[in-house]
């Protein structure tokens, strides 16, 4: 009886924080059309960011120089996704692009619909499973690292 209830309590965590990743449209650099449902690598890295962020631009430098970040992507178990949630397309075309990533903008700011995301502090990072659920929320990317290696461990 005691590991069912070890079980349930261990379901309803994880259940707490598991939860949808809702889809929105999105445009990359080139004009071409994307959503979030189309992706399909067992992780995708949500990283919402804005072009007037100079923390969101140290955590793109960081991310970019992971080592288990792009070991991850070079192996097709992981989609780094940034997108700017901002409106100026031509100040975001300015940036510094990452080839390796998608990089895109929500035309629509469609992403603002959802209360999955939280704008109140950017960057923002979702890391997301391929049945396109929340798994977590890591905010370094130390933590990123050790979730994704946790993840893709058990691949």
């Amino acid at each position: 009886m005691k590991w069912i209830t070890t079980i349930l309590v261990l379901l309803s965590a994880t259940a707490a924080f598991s939860r949808q990743a809702p889809d929105f449209d999105m445009e990359s650099r080139d004009g071409a059309s994307y959503s979030l449902d189309s992706l399909r690598t067992p992780l995708t890295l949500l990283y919402l960011t804005n072009i007037d962020c100079d923390i969101c631009e140290e955590a793109s430098d960081s991310i970019a120089s992971s080592t288990i970040i792009n070991n991850a992507i070079a192996d097709g178990q992981l989609t780094v996704l940034s997108v700017y949630i901002g409106n100026d397309r031509k100040g975001w075309l300015r940036r510094k692009p990452h080839p390796q990533w998608k990089e895109c903008i929500n035309p629509s700011m469609s992403v603002y619909e959802s209360d999955s995301y939280d704008f109140t502090y950017l960057p923002a990072f979702y890391l997301i499973d391929i049945r396109h659920e929340i798994i977590d929320s890591p905010q370094s990317v130390k933590a990123m690292e050790d979730a994704i290696t946790e993840y893709t461990s058990h691949k």
